[in-house]
């Protein structure tokens, strides 16, 4: 945890440890710092969350401004902002819910990051981030079903046939039908 002068969190708001941009003190003047997490997959989810622990400090005077931001990439290089904050000193650990856009569903590879922006003046903890959580909805929300009927005689070097059939209640009136014929 990031207990700077300026009053970041002593502890983490649950275990030992969370992601602080600068430990024990205030962050520096005139740099940009990230934290990029691993990528993820979201091929197949949709209304994906980005829940998180936070206790921020980012600090505003005159023209000058210091950002966090919530980013996302497709590519890991290319990054938009989920959310962007300003001039703002919170006293305690909060939950924090981060919509991503539609654009990053159903993706092989999405990538998000924490993004720290500053001037040269006036600095404060920054981010403190525990309890990470990626949450999302299934776009199958049921799985298929498959039925078929069981064979119950057979006769040897006679062509006998098998057929599954299988539905999916999330494309109604959609079927497959696999057929098979063989000798037992």
């Amino acid at each position: 945890p990031n207990k700077a002068s300026v009053s970041g969190p002593a502890t983490a708001q649950q275990g030992t440890t969370a992601l602080v941009t600068y430990p024990g003190s205030e962050y520096a003047g005139s740099v940009t710092t990230y934290a990029t997490l691993p990528s993820i997959s979201t091929i197949g989810y949709t209304s994906i969350q980005l829940e998180i622990q936070r206790w921020l400090g980012i600090k505003k005077q005159g023209g000058s401004t210091d950002y966090a931001r919530v980013q996302y990439s497709l590519n890991g290089t290319t990054w938009t902002d989920v959310t962007s904050h300003s001039n703002l000193i919170e006293t305690n650990w909060a939950a924090q819910t981060y919509s991503l856009p539609v654009a990053a569903e159903n993706k092989s590879l999405v990538y998000l990051r924490f993004s720290l922006e500053t001037d040269a003046n006036n600095h404060s903890f920054g981010w403190n981030i525990d309890d990470l959580k990626i949450t999302s909805a299934s776009s199958a929300a049921f799985p298929p079903s498959f039925t078929s009927t069981a064979i119950t005689t057979a006769t040897q070097g006679q062509a006998y046939g098998y057929t599954i059939t299988t539905t999916d209640s999330d494309t109604p009136g959609a079927s497959l039908v696999l057929a098979a014929t063989g000798l037992p």
